[in-house]
């Protein structure tokens, strides 16, 4: 039922000619919580619980909050200060940032070895080294100049050679939130007035990326056919066998919100003061007052305590903003990222000037943290803040009039 209301979906679009814009975030936002709904309610997999009204009623609030202060803060007109940039400057720095992160992903292959596609005996998601890991998390700053050069009808060889670089390191890593993030950085750019039959390639793309890493995943595992089957016996997978490529992307879209549903039937909102959501904030002080990573483990414990399978253990931005914040505050939160986001989209999409690269790219995280939203919330990772203390000292070097 599902694929085939897929199907007669993108049918309808193609013959109509449908162009959607996928620079507006709602469009993403909307769109994945939608699909996340119709997946629970044709009960894909059965061995999840029944959503609570309360788990329904939170996460339908909070898109409503989103889309009504989206529509707000873009109606408003705010407009942003105008900046101009030395795009050569802006180069430079770009090309620095590169050669930070090849020096970060070739100390990773000697002190690790190769990665995981090139057959890593380590997991993807441990194959980083601590420290050098920040530099290369430079990557996502450094794509982010490059494609605003590109925007900007910057000519060199080199911005197109580095957004290939970047990519191809993203996907030696096997890391689908990396490789999503980069989707979404180009649809950010780019992504004004897309057709149709672009999309449905983007959708058949996405597929791809996660047929992909769990191939790459499964030619690890011994007996690949008794994972298959533990799975699918684990949540209760309804489709047949055939389609078991949809297995991951679906279970990846769904289980955040039934985690989010135990949250909220074992009543843990509010006890994470912020811990959980802002990881980058909680590292960052705990340099100085350890006892917070004490905290923090003892939220999450707790957290993994309201998980049905262990081995599925996201828990969606809604799901962590409610551990830290309780419902109203997270309804709170959500108010305030959909109107700044509206602000931002008037600016990205109707100002005639051009803004700040540190406005374009909190527009950027805000963009990337609705769309996956569904997932987690990326807006309160360490590399956000790091990454916007490094574009605004780019932002200094290379803004005219200094």
């Amino acid at each position: 039922m599902l694929v085939f209301m897929l199907a007669l979906l993108l049918i309808i679009a193609v013959v109509l000619h449908w162009k959607i814009n996928l620079t507006n975030p709602m469009v993403i936002f909307l769109g994945t919580w939608i699909l996340v709904f119709i997946i629970v309610y044709e009960n894909i997999f059965a061995n999840f619980y029944h959503l609570s009204l309360k788990t329904v009623l939170f996460v339908l609030i909070s898109i409503f909050f989103v889309v009504f202060f989206f529509r707000i803060g873009k109606k408003l007109g705010i407009t942003m200060k105008i900046v101009y940039y030395n795009l050569n400057r802006l180069a430079i720095s770009a090309n620095i940032l590169g050669c930070i992160v090849i020096f970060a992903f070739i100390i990773t292959w000697i002190k690790l070895g190769p990665p995981p596609l090139l057959g890593s005996s380590i997991d993807r998601a441990n194959y980083y080294v601590s420290g050098i890991e920040l530099l290369y998390q430079m990557l996502y700053v450094a794509l982010f100049l490059n494609l605003f050069l590109w925007k900007k009808g910057y000519s060199s060889g080199l911005v197109i050679n580095w957004i290939l670089i970047f990519s191809v390191f993203t996907a030696l890593r096997g890391n689908k939130t990396g490789i999503f993030l980069i989707i979404l950085m180009f649809l950010y750019f780019f992504g004004k007035k897309v057709d149709v039959f672009k999309i449905v390639l983007l959708f058949l793309g996405i597929i791809s990326v996660f047929y992909f890493v769990s191939f790459i995943y499964l030619n690890s595992v011994a007996n690949e056919n008794l994972l298959k089957d533990l799975k699918m016996s684990m949540t209760g997978y309804q489709l047949p066998t055939q389609l078991y490529v949809l297995y991951d992307p679906l279970i990846y879209m769904v289980n955040n919100i039934y985690n989010l549903n135990g949250l909220i039937n074992q009543n843990l909102g509010g006890i994470g003061l912020g811990s959980i959501s802002f990881p980058g904030i909680t590292q960052i002080f705990d340099i100085l007052f350890n006892h917070i990573s004490i905290f923090k483990d003892s939220v999450s414990s707790q957290m993994t305590g309201t998980l049905q399978f262990l081995s599925i253990n996201t828990f969606s931005g809604l799901g962590k903003l409610y551990v830290d914040f309780g419902l109203f505050l997270s309804e709170a939160f959500m108010c305030v990222i959909g109107f700044v986001s509206g602000v931002y989209f008037y600016n990205l999409m109707y100002a005639s000037h051009d803004i700040s690269i540190i406005h374009y790219y909190m527009g950027l995280i805000l963009y990337e943290t609705l769309s996956l939203s569904f997932f987690t919330f990326y807006m309160g990772n360490i590399e956000v803040f790091i990454n916007l203390i490094v574009l605004f000292i780019i932002h200094l070097f290379s803004v005219k009039g200094r």
